[in-house]
């Protein structure tokens, strides 16, 4: 009895990786054949491709503008100092309350930015003529001996 249960175990072992083997078996690959010959080609392929830029210009204006048609398209060659964009002024904007009050705090905060910078520019003067001083000074005491070396440096 354990001898037929066993080789009814052995059968189902071998049916399953019967099974196995058969679905991971590699299947055959169509694949199409010819004569080598020499000659022409005579077949070609279209496809769309992606291009990818190695350098990207940017092109700005400085001031607020409409950009006319552009009358180059993509591929197209330029050289140096041809036109490649023509730009026509925007009307100005009408200024309003909010606007006007706007501006006003911009120029009031660039002024107070110019007006930090001078005191800085004037700290900055006085720290160099300080400076100029103490160095002097080391010169004297250096060449009476009185002050070392690495402090006159």
């Amino acid at each position: 009895m354990n001898l037929a249960r066993s080789l009814r175990r052995v059968a189902a072992v071998a049916v399953v990786a019967t099974l196995v083997a058969m679905a991971l078996w590699p299947t055959a690959t169509l694949v199409d054949s010819a004569v080598v010959e020499r000659g022409e080609v005579r077949e070609t392929l279209e496809a769309e491709g992606r291009t990818r830029l190695r350098e990207r210009y940017l092109i700005s204006a400085s001031v607020a503008a409409i950009a006319r048609r552009l009358a180059l398209e993509p591929g197209d060659a330029v050289a140096a100092g041809d036109v490649l964009v023509v730009l026509d002024p925007v009307a100005a904007p009408t200024l309003d309350a909010r606007a006007r009050a706007e501006a006003e705090a911009r120029l009031a905060a660039a002024r107070a930015r110019h007006a930090a910078a001078r005191e800085d520019l004037r700290a900055a003067e006085a720290l160099a003529v300080q400076a100029r001083a103490e160095a002097l000074r080391l010169e004297r005491l250096a060449a009476q001996g009185m002050a070392a070396v690495e402090a006159t440096e």
